[in-house]
């Protein structure tokens, strides 16, 4: 649930987020839902894709 406060926060789309992340839309809400574990090498990519959207406001 963090992963959709944090997106929601920073303003970004769930298609936005996917896309930047190289996802599909469905993967990306199944992390958020906690539907499945997000996997090591992505949640390395989530941490970077978040902590620079946050540097630079997007």
């Amino acid at each position: 649930m963090k992963l959709k406060l944090w997106r929601k926060k920073e303003n970004i789309s769930i298609s936005k987020a996917a896309k930047s992340l190289g996802i599909g839309k469905i993967t990306y809400v199944s992390w958020e839902n906690e539907t499945y574990s997000v996997s090591n090498d992505y949640y390395y990519k989530l941490i970077d894709f978040f902590n620079e959207i946050s540097k630079i406001g997007i």
